[in-house]
């Protein structure tokens, strides 16, 4: 048997994809031969277990700040590098290259609203708050939040206040016997 991959906190599709590729192919060398001497049997999958899922498309990276602070920390790592997740700042466009889970107080705040922390973006989310560290704003290059924040010539008060995409189909969804 080969040895499973773990997700590690920083993993992102794309470094998780990369590991399971390296895996995979060590599988494939190992198991081919066995396949083609007749050692291995296939067994099909119960179509009651399996699942399916729809094409990501660039709505799918929407954040949607109701959601925890963990939620939308593993949803960034998650759309990277494509679709990539996104949110809006006065109707304009910005993607999360990097986030982390932050420890301050969010009672007084509404989900998608900026909490003041001096030189860092901390956006309070259904359940706890969540920190920008890497974002990349429309026609512009990726920065660091706070080189961001430094550039605007108004504070910024809410996330994701314009420009939602319309509802999605479900991103999973079962298959009927």
């Amino acid at each position: 048997s080969i040895e499973p991959a773990h997700l590690a906190a920083y993993d992102t599709t794309e470094s998780l994809g990369a590991r399971l590729a390296t895996l995979g192919a060590g599988q494939a060398v190992r198991d081919i031969p066995r396949w083609v001497a007749g050692e291995l049997i296939d067994t099909p999958q119960s179509k009651h277990s399996a699942s399916l899922t729809r094409t990501l498309t660039k709505a799918d990276g929407w954040i949607d700040w109701t959601r925890s602070s963990l939620e939308i920390e593993r949803h960034v790592r998650a759309m990277w590098p494509w679709p990539r997740a996104w949110t809006t700042i006065n109707g304009t466009p910005i993607q999360m290259h990097e986030t982390r889970i932050a420890t301050v107080e969010t009672r007084e705040h509404d989900p998608g609203s900026v909490i003041p922390s001096r030189k860092r973006l901390i956006v309070a989310c259904g359940e706890g708050a969540l920190e920008l560290v890497t974002v990349e704003p429309a026609a512009r290059r990726a920065m660091p939040a706070s080189a961001y924040l430094n550039g605007l010539r108004s504070p910024v008060r809410r996330l994701g206040d314009a420009g939602a995409p319309p509802p999605q189909e479900p991103l999973i969804v079962s298959i009927d016997a």
